[in-house]
């Protein structure tokens, strides 16, 4: 939790110079007084869920540009990290994080880049290592937030690694019930959030990561020590997936 709360301070302090602005351009079919006073109703830290939701979906879209959106961006990150509402209620993570890709967050100023590129890494340190529901015949949760990292980054290589040598019981259960629940689509080249049709070489890393040596020696090898019982269930149903088949003879 420390590293993602340096990351959002850091986002703070990089984008103070975005005021609000008194006039925020926005499509008046779709936007009224009302949606702007929601908006201004709080300082920056205090909006909420429900005063920001309606602005994130339609951001630099129909409501505003990329200034108004680098104003309100620490506050969005932050919901987006430890809010779950936003994401499990009202917008997609794919789409909350995509919003960077299009405001063309690789063309801002460096400090900028670099503020929102740690808050991206502590974001996946932050949910690899939380723990989510592995159940049967339910999607990966933790797909979902690879997913949309790949809406912003480029190159995953790094934030897979992050989770390729993580030995903590989270990292690896979460690991293995992605593999299990995605099997039959990685073997296809393929995987289940529609949100990655958007970003099809970035689903490819994905898929050549799951499918070589670094995950299947990653889970072969992994340590048993410290797993909770069920992290080791779904490790050991991983371990099944990518093992190498053995000779017959």
């Amino acid at each position: 939790m420390d590293t993602i709360q340096g990351a959002i301070e850091n986002l703070y302090s990089v984008f103070s110079s975005f005021r609000l602005r008194d006039r925020i351009d926005a499509c008046t079919h779709c936007h009224g007084s009302k949606d702007d006073q929601l908006i201004r109703s709080k300082s920056l830290r205090s909006l909420g869920v429900d005063e920001l939701h309606h602005y994130i979906w339609d951001a630099m879209t129909t409501w505003g540009d990329e200034y108004d959106f680098r104003h309100f961006l620490p506050r969005i990150l932050e919901l987006c990290a430890l809010d779950e509402r936003l994401t499990s209620e009202f917008v997609d993570e794919p789409i909350v994080l995509g919003k960077l890709r299009y405001g063309k967050w690789q063309t801002w100023p460096e400090a900028q880049r670099q503020a929102v590129k740690g808050y991206l890494h502590a974001l996946w340190e932050l949910k690899t290592e939380h723990q989510f529901p592995w159940e049967d015949f339910t999607p990966s949760l933790i797909e979902g937030w690879l997913c949309a990292i790949a809406q912003a980054e480029d190159d995953l290589h790094p934030y897979l690694h992050t989770w390729t040598v993580s030995t903590s019981s989270a990292a690896i259960g979460n690991l293995s019930h992605f593999i299990v629940s995605d099997w039959e689509h990685v073997l296809k080249g393929k995987l289940q959030d529609a949100f990655w049709s958007e970003r099809k070489e970035q689903r490819s890393q994905v898929v050549n990561w799951l499918t070589g040596e670094t995950v299947r020696d990653a889970l072969l090898n992994a340590p048993i020590q410290g797993l909770s019982p069920v992290a080791l269930e779904w490790l050991n149903r991983a371990r099944a997936c990518v093992r190498p088949p053995t000779c017959a003879w």
